[in-house]
């Protein structure tokens, strides 16, 4: 059942001396359900196995460690895209590191992540000219967009195109 795995994982994860070995043990847990997923098994266990995992990060994480967060993204073995959902929503949060987290790991998927990229582009991007989110998220976003985005040549096509369809 996807609620227990979700619940098991967050719990595993919370409980490990370090916040490493709760991302590894945690990633191990994703590439195991992956592999059922991919034997027959529906996406439901997985995508709430993965948010489950971004979740348990969010809230206990140390300054020094966030960078395990936008990791923990990058080596899934899928990103589904309820966790692209999940990264925008922290963007809108009013508490600065959770807006940090998400801005960084939609920066991350971006650039490194093939499969996810348009979607965490475009999450990006819209962060951009959204009037609903706080004006420093949008001022960090646009910063993001124009100083680390644009200057990478896989990125910069649609970086352009989103400009000039304003």
């Amino acid at each position: 059942d996807a609620a227990v795995v979700a619940a098991t994982l967050a719990e595993a994860v919370s409980a490990k001396k370090t916040r490493r070995e709760g991302v590894e043990l945690g990633l191990r847990v994703l590439y195991e359900v992956y592999a059922r997923e991919r034997r027959g098994a529906g996406p439901e266990t997985y995508d709430a196995a993965f948010l489950a995992l971004l979740g348990a990060l969010r809230d206990g994480l140390d300054a020094s460690e966030r960078a395990l967060f936008a990791e923990t993204a990058l080596f899934a073995p899928r990103v589904p895209d309820a966790a692209v959902v999940f990264l925008g929503s922290l963007c809108e949060s009013t508490t600065p590191q959770h807006v940090t987290l998400g801005l960084g790991a939609l920066r991350d998927l971006a650039m490194k992540r093939p499969a996810a990229r348009d979607a965490c582009l475009s999450a990006l991007l819209a962060l951009t000219r959204r009037p609903d989110v706080a004006a420093d998220v949008r001022e960090k976003a646009v910063r993001l967009a124009s100083n680390q985005l644009w200057a990478r040549p896989a990125l910069q096509e649609a970086v352009v195109a989103f400009a000039n369809a304003s």
